[in-house]
């Protein structure tokens, strides 16, 4: 299984610790149920922290995962702006992306770059 770890504030879930409480030592991340398999196959990550989100890619920008506070549609998983995904959450790579090959998280916004420039 792949093994992150955080620590720090986590009032938007931002962690994937499965709450909302901060750490002030490295805490093991959690996925949601049924993408552990999924992210375990995939090699290498990369992350990228924002305001009170973050995400995670594979090496081969295939697998994306989102947590963390969903307010202005950072997480791309949903329209409810009340939202906080406190795991790893499998995000889909938007039409036309076969692969990302960087992600930037600003304050409340994430940009994607697809491997084919979009």
């Amino acid at each position: 299984m792949v093994r992150i770890l955080a620590l720090g504030s986590n009032s938007g879930g931002q962690l994937a610790t499965g709450d909302t409480e901060d750490r002030h030592h490295a805490a093991v991340c959690s996925f949601e149920p049924g993408s552990e398999s999924v992210a375990e196959d995939a090699g290498a990550w990369a992350v990228c922290g924002g305001g009170n989100h973050a995400f995670l890619w594979s090496s081969d920008g295939r697998q994306l995962f989102g947590c963390g506070y969903n307010s202005s549609g950072e997480l791309a998983v949903s329209s409810d702006a009340t939202r906080r995904e406190l795991k790893w959450r499998r995000v889909e790579l938007p039409d036309g992306c076969e692969a990302v090959r960087k992600v930037a998280c600003g304050w409340s916004h994430t940009l994607l770059l697809g491997s084919n420039g979009r």
